[in-house]
């Protein structure tokens, strides 16, 4: 009467240990599991799984914890909480510091933050010790571009095309790379490429028209410019390419349907606001002006030309205090003729979009 009770607890007992043997998983278990979750899209489970090895192995002993922390730090950076992934990637490199991709992502995170003279080491570390990885090559010479290395994101991205001939975006930022050392005609050469491989990439055009603008081909510039605007109509860069070409050939009505063509996609633009302006005040209409140049120095207050013709059109309109505050912004932004001149609209074209690039 009573051994049947014990052999059924006994046995019971004995199911639970054996299920909790078999449920056990060690870091490499869990490592596995977030990485399936990880490619099938499961995102919050993967980071769960990768926390989980993590946590079972918080001194790295095993490598699966460690890779764990790397593939934590990925996600947590992905989901933009950098202080995670910061403090992931920091503490494996500080048990491997030969983890390439922990390198890596962590550049990549710093660069996300906007901690760009940051993310320089940690990618230039990732590709010193995989060498042959173009991502790595790719986003390093991204990284230097940020951080106006322009002459040494040239050699990085050259790299980068070698190791992958048909990567587009490589090639479309080591064109930029190069417009921005004076080697326009080495970056036709390269865009001439790009546009072989894809017709259809604006920044291909845009970028092949900038330098063919700076090499003095203005009409093949307004081919590539306009080429780019057929394919991407909302492409500022275009917009305001064209409108400066047309200012400078003194073609106002042209300009300025360029320039106010910009402004109804960024109603903030001061290049087009400023582009605006100059032909009004051509017009002689400087109370029509004076929005557009207030509007520009608020977006841009160290435009020294605009803070000129903005003191230019005060003094027109009769307003000797306003035009006198103008002038001394001028000469304290160290203002001199050619910019008092304003014979040329200031030019800051954009580096492509991040985006594509090798696979990591």
């Amino acid at each position: 009467m009573i051994r049947a009770p014990l052999l059924l607890v006994s046995a019971t007992l004995l199911a639970v240990a054996v299920g909790s043997a078999q449920t056990a998983q060690t870091p490499a278990d869990h490592l596995r599991a977030g990485q399936q979750y990880q490619r099938q899209g499961r995102l919050q489970d993967a980071e769960a799984e990768y926390r989980k090895a993590v946590e079972l192995d918080p001194n790295d002993a095993d490598t699966a914890s460690l890779y764990g922390a790397v593939l934590l730090g990925q996600l947590c950076s992905a989901r933009g909480d950098y202080p995670c992934a910061i403090a992931h990637l920091r503490h494996a490199l500080r048990r491997d510091a030969t983890l390439a991709k922990a390198h890596y992502f962590l550049g990549i995170t710093f660069t996300l933050d906007g901690q760009k003279e940051q993310a320089v080491p940690e990618l230039s570390e990732a590709a010193r010790i995989e060498p042959q990885n173009a991502a790595f090559q790719y986003y390093l010479g991204l990284a230097l571009l940020d951080v106006a290395r322009d002459a040494d994101a040239a050699v990085v991205l050259q790299k980068a095309v070698d190791l992958d001939p048909s990567d587009i975006a490589s090639r479309t930022n080591l064109a930029w790379a190069l417009i921005n050392t004076g080697r326009n005609r080495e970056a036709v050469g390269v865009l001439d490429r790009v546009l072989t491989l894809e017709h259809t990439d604006p920044s291909a055009w845009f970028l092949r028209g900038e330098a063919r603008r700076r090499l003095g081909d203005a009409d093949a510039a307004v081919s590539d410019f306009e080429k780019s605007l057929e394919i991407d109509g909302r492409s500022e860069d275009a917009l305001f390419s064209l409108g400066t070409i047309y200012y400078l050939r003194q073609d106002f009505d042209r300009a300025s349907a360029y320039f106010t063509r910009l402004l109804t996609l960024d109603g903030d633009h001061a290049g087009a606001h400023y582009g605006v302006a100059k032909i009004l005040l051509k017009q002689h209409r400087a109370a029509d002006a004076v929005p557009h140049l207030v509007a520009c120095v608020t977006k841009d207050p160290r435009n020294k030309g605009a803070h000129y013709q903005l003191a230019q059109a005060y003094r027109q309109l009769g307003d000797a205090d306003k035009a006198q505050k103008e002038l001394l912004v001028f000469q304290s932004l160290g203002g001199d003729a050619d910019d008092a001149e304003g014979a040329r609209l200031e030019r800051v074209a954009k580096r492509p979009a991040r985006g594509g690039g090798p696979g990591g």
